[in-house]
């Protein structure tokens, strides 16, 4: 623990942050992408999914390095969760399915809070030594619990980093009648936003092509500047 002047704290030097795909998502903390239920989310999330896995390119960004990717499904029925992996057809950057190049496991709902099943999930993590995990979604593995209360979502928080304290990319569905954000928890987040990366709608476009036009209407958090309507907003807390 250490006492800085703060003119010689203002000059010091830091490295620059990690990156899973450089621009647009960081490699640390936790990664909230949210929209409305049944937009999209689980999709784009393979598409990142398999495009760092497969060494592609995500929304127009090139991945500089392969990277191994968890995705830990709570949010659909098994069948339905197999059926849409099949679904996603063919990436152009990669020329290979969808479905290739990550992992996945799929967990019955409400398994947060529970010690057994998070230290299960963290074994398999540290043995198969993820770069990144994903889950789906915050209000299934919590069980359903209270968002709209922050405490409750601060421990939720707390907990992903229990089972792992690998980057962690975190669906999160937007509630009906809550403009602009979803609800509290994405301002409950147990620590300040560092990221908040926009992608407009001729980004966009392309991955409506690519599947079909099942491209994600994802809303920004509240901001003073008007923002286009296709925007993604990936929000990476410092709880690190």
């Amino acid at each position: 623990m250490k006492i800085w002047k703060s003119s010689e704290y203002a000059e010091r030097e830091f490295p620059e942050p990690p990156w899973l795909v450089p621009g647009l998502v960081p490699g640390y903390g936790i990664l909230m992408i949210y929209a409305h239920p049944k937009t999209g989310k689980s999709i784009l999330s393979q598409q990142l999914a398999h495009s760092l896995g497969c060494n592609g390119t995500f929304l127009g960004q090139e991945i500089s390095k392969p990277l191994k990717v968890l995705y830990v499904q709570s949010d659909l029925p098994e069948m339905e969760w197999a059926q849409q992996m099949k679904d996603l057809g063919i990436c152009s950057s990669t020329n290979l399915p969808y479905k290739n190049g990550w992992y996945t496991i799929w967990l019955e709902p409400g398994w947060l809070g529970k010690p057994d099943k998070e230290l299960i999930l963290h074994r398999l993590i540290e043995e198969g030594r993820f770069d990144l995990v994903m889950y789906d979604s915050l209000l299934t593995i919590s069980g359903y619990a209270d968002l709209d209360d922050p405490k409750a979502v601060g421990q939720l928080l707390l907990a992903l980093r229990r089972v792992s304290r690998k980057p962690a990319w975190l669906i999160h569905h937007k509630r009906k009648g809550s403009p602009g954000v979803p609800d509290r928890s994405n301002v409950s987040a147990a620590g300040s936003f560092a990221l908040c990366a926009g992608v407009y709608d001729s980004v966009f476009a392309g991955v409506a092509e690519m599947v079909g036009h099942y491209s994600p209407m994802i809303s920004s958090i509240s901001s003073p500047v008007s923002m286009p309507p296709y925007f993604l907003s990936i929000i990476s807390t410092t709880l690190i």
